[in-house]
């Protein structure tokens, strides 16, 4: 139970305004919402600023404001907004709140919006954000150690809890008994306007000019991947395949791009280290390592599972094969780019180093001939009911 001290906010909400909104709390479809001639409204707090951040909220938002500029309004960012704000929001969406410094906020200002003017309250997670399910290598492991008290009451108190697949409903739902219905599945999409620079020519003359160098094999991820500070004894999501690494480091050129631990550090010489950016740079950044493939290896653990397969879009949207983790939402997603171990890794490994370059680019074209079906832009009206229509009253 939290122990919380009202903070004296002020709300003001004349009947004349509750009436204004009035109109909203109907069902209405994507088109009719943005048809009604209205101008709609809607708040986004944003707890990070990397890709969970604009795959959740920025993207969208760019895309719908672009789209319906006339009749969408979307304000976001790391601030708590103020219930002048709020008074005019159909919505709000709380992405990845999982500290206890933002609930008297909740309970004091959000909260009595929802009940007097039928604000919609949406919180929206694409990852598991309680520490005790997080694994322990995770560098960021200790950010969420509020989560198995908070979470759940932002859920309570929500109208809608948006993720990214069905396995991180299934998870919240059943740890924190939520009504599986409160759930939406609104996956993670590339933005065609960011990631979808594909050129099959330049593919083709990038893999005939191959001969004669290294095979390139980048890891792109971040260092909640690797057991930075040897929390785990040096088991990490790299564990299985570290051997392979490091008795291939002269047969290919291996580049870690965002995380890394000091067990390769060690063989600097061999390796090639690139930080990551600024997110808005990271389709560039990718394309200027100039990889071949890329690799994601994960443990089997309930938190990689119920992650996003967004690697295998990124991959393909540059025109780069990609093997990663046999998990569950990959193999849904594309079998083929799987490995199970090793031993499989090495093989489908070979096959992709040893493709002549016809061979190579006729895969990164099926590839992103794949992304069709994934592209944020064609997926943008199933964002709308969910952000701009109030709460029944």
């Amino acid at each position: 139970m939290f122990k919380l001290t009202n903070p004296n906010y002020s709300i003001n909400l004349s009947a004349s305004s509750n009436q204004t909104y009035s109109y909203l709390r109907q069902e209405l479809s994507p088109r009719e919402i943005i048809d009604d001639h209205q101008v709609h409204y809607c708040g986004m707090v944003q707890i990070d600023t990397g890709g969970c951040a604009y795959y959740r909220s920025k993207f969208p938002s760019m895309i719908l404001e672009q789209r319906f500029s006339e009749q969408v309004s979307i304000v976001e960012g790391r601030v708590v907004f103020s219930p002048e704000m709020l008074k005019i929001m159909d919505s709000i969406v709380l992405q990845r709140l999982n500290q206890k410094r933002e609930i008297e906020w909740m309970q004091y200002v959000v909260l009595p919006f929802k009940e007097k003017t039928g604000l919609r309250i949406i919180y929206d997670t694409d990852d598991i954000l309680v520490e005790e399910d997080i694994p322990q290598y995770n560098f960021f492991r200790s950010i969420f150690s509020d989560g198995k008290e908070v979470v759940p009451y932002y859920m309570e108190h929500s109208d809608l809890v948006t993720v990214t697949c069905q396995k991180l409903a299934d998870y919240y739902s059943k740890k924190f008994s939520i009504d599986p219905k409160k759930f939406k599945v609104l996956p993670n999409c590339p933005p065609k306007f960011l990631f979808g620079h594909f050129s099959e020519n330049d593919v083709l003359v990038k893999a005939q000019k191959r001969k004669g160098r290294k095979f390139r094999i980048c890891f792109s991820c971040s260092p909640s991947h690797f057991d930075v500070r040897n929390r785990n004894g040096g088991m990490d999501d790299f564990s299985e395949i570290q051997k392979w690494i490091l008795g291939n480091r002269h047969r290919y050129q291996f580049i870690f791009h965002g995380g890394s631990s000091a067990i390769y550090q060690q063989y600097e010489g061999d390796f090639e280290f690139v930080k990551y950016g600024n997110f808005l740079d990271y389709p560039e950044v990718r394309r200027n390592i100039q990889a071949d493939l890329y690799i994601q290896p994960m443990q089997k653990t309930m938190f990689n599972e119920c992650k996003s397969p967004i690697k295998l879009f990124e991959s393909w949207a540059e025109g780069v094969p990609i093997l990663v983790q046999d998990l569950e939402n990959y193999k849904n997603t594309d079998v083929e780019s799987c490995f199970s171990s090793a031993d499989d890794l090495e093989r489908k490994v070979a096959a992709i180093a040893d493709a002549t370059p016809e061979e190579y680019t006729a895969k990164t074209v099926r590839n992103y001939g794949k992304l069709e079906q994934y592209w944020l832009e064609n997926h943008i009206e199933k964002w709308i009911p969910v952000l701009f229509h109030r709460h029944h009253s």
